[in-house]
């Protein structure tokens, strides 16, 4: 996550969404982490979601195809971001198990999101973090891993060199350092269902 972000803890949620979903993307910064944090944003959204696609699909469905709105998200969304990724995931879903057809998208992104934030994004990502761990979904050493690399964008570092110092304390090679961070991230996006029923 970009430090030019992080610190701005009075940002509007849907700019730092936007923001932070274009760092994210493959078509922008392609930084898991800036992706993962903005599922995180999301999550008052992706809750409302599962719920009313609760017949459809299970929560798992909707957090995997909010990411994959996420991902694919090209630049230019602009505030609007958060409703167009719900959106968008919102019709996929729709699309693929062709029914219910006639769900409205309604106030999927709440009133809330219009609002300033109380508080650091980052901390959303600490609890997650924290839960996932004290629950055994992630070893502490990859928690560890993702803390570190948290630290070092925060600080200013890009993605790339923020691996690079976390791997490096570590005695890794890039790639190896590269494939321990995207196994923790893609078990934080395997526990998140967990995660946002738990503290809902």
């Amino acid at each position: 996550m970009r430090a030019a972000w992080v610190e701005k803890t009075d940002a509007p949620v849907r700019g730092a969404v936007a923001a932070l979903a274009v760092i994210g993307s493959v078509r922008g910064g392609d930084d898991d982490l800036a992706a993962l944090s903005t599922l995180i944003l999301l999550r008052p959204g992706i809750a409302a979601l599962a719920d009313r696609v609760h017949d459809l699909c299970d929560p798992e469905d909707v957090v995997s195809t909010v990411w994959f709105e996420i991902r694919r998200m090209e630049p230019g969304a602009g505030p609007g971001a958060p409703h167009h990724l719900l959106k968008r995931a919102h019709q996929r879903l729709l699309r693929e198990n062709r029914r219910f057809a006639d769900l409205p998208i309604g106030d999927l992104v709440p009133a809330a999101a219009s609002q300033e934030v109380p508080e650091d994004p980052r901390a959303e990502f600490t609890e997650l973090l924290r839960w996932a761990s004290a629950h055994g979904v992630v070893p502490p050493e990859e928690a560890a891993l993702l803390v570190e690399i948290a630290i070092a964008e925060r600080d200013g570092a890009s993605p790339g060199e923020a691996l690079r110092i976390a791997g490096d304390r570590r005695g890794w090679a890039a790639r190896t350092a590269r494939s321990h961070r995207q196994r923790a991230l893609a078990r934080l996006r395997t526990a998140l269902p967990a995660y946002l029923a738990a503290t809902a």
